[in-house]
């Protein structure tokens, strides 16, 4: 199966440190990878009031490791890939 979403999204995949790394930048660059990470809009989680931003920060700090949840996230990208007949 090819992972969609670049060379980023491919190593965080294959990669448990890669996603941590990343996670760790994100809080360099506010909104960064939010897209990727949340599928959430740069731009809303820029204008997000200063407590959903800190939900945000929270959701992201406690995201399983890649491998933990790597089955649920492969079904995920088949079935949102998947076109119907």
């Amino acid at each position: 199966m090819a992972i969609l979403g670049g060379a980023v999204a491919s190593a965080m995949i294959n990669s448990d440190f890669a996603a941590w790394a990343v996670l760790k930048l994100m809080s360099l660059i506010p909104g960064g990878l939010t897209q990727t990470m949340l599928g959430t809009d740069q731009d809303v989680v820029l204008a997000a009031d200063p407590g959903e931003k800190a939900r945000i920060r929270q959701i992201l700090e406690h995201l399983l490791s890649v491998s933990a949840r790597l089955a649920g996230m492969k079904f995920g990208i088949e079935t949102a890939a998947a076109h119907e007949p």
